[in-house]
């Protein structure tokens, strides 16, 4: 490959200058451009690389410290979710629990309210509903949910078997 006209003007003028220095010149000129050489492999390579490496162990190490913390509190995170706090175990609240559970087909009707009482609580009300039927759904949301009933008033109907039915819901302990 051959050098524009220009740069091979000015590398050849640079030779003929260092030819032209003394032995004990020539020998300073190259120990400097060595060691300017050095410096430039130090700072445009090594170093940015350094930094990069150190920077990776210190992320590893900081995500093994969090990894031991995760794994010391699975215990308590697996309590919490068997307690039925918070979600279900497919990640659902428990207002969209019961809510969908209402909707599955099982009660001939729906609630007539559903309202939620913070996030661990939520209130029905059901009017004219099967009392068998009522029964029934409560023990599958509790079997398939870990939802149970905290608290009920029930009205009995003049029709036989229909009730009115204030429910209070909450994850089983």
């Amino acid at each position: 490959m051959k050098l524009p006209e220009a740069i091979e003007q000015q590398w050849l003028a640079a030779r003929a200058r260092f030819a032209g220095l003394a032995a004990r010149e020539q020998k300073v000129l190259a120990a400097g451009a060595a060691i300017v050489a050095l410096a430039l492999l130090y700072f445009a390579l090594w170093l940015p690389a350094e930094s990069a490496r150190q920077r990776q162990a210190q992320s590893l190490a900081d995500a093994r410290a969090l990894s031991m913390q995760l794994a010391a509190l699975a215990p308590a995170a697996e309590r919490a979710r068997g307690s039925g706090l918070g979600t279900a175990s497919n990640g659902v609240s428990l207002l969209a629990a019961v809510d969908q559970a209402t909707r599955d087909g099982s009660l001939p009707k729906p609630p007539t309210r559903l309202q939620p009482d913070g996030d661990t609580r939520v209130r029905l009300w059901f009017e004219d509903v099967p009392f068998d039927a009522l029964l029934q759904w409560l023990q599958r949301l509790q079997q398939r949910q870990g939802i149970r009933v905290d608290s009920a008033e029930f009205d009995r109907k003049p029709t036989s078997g229909l009730a009115d039915a204030r429910l209070s819901l909450v994850r089983g302990r």
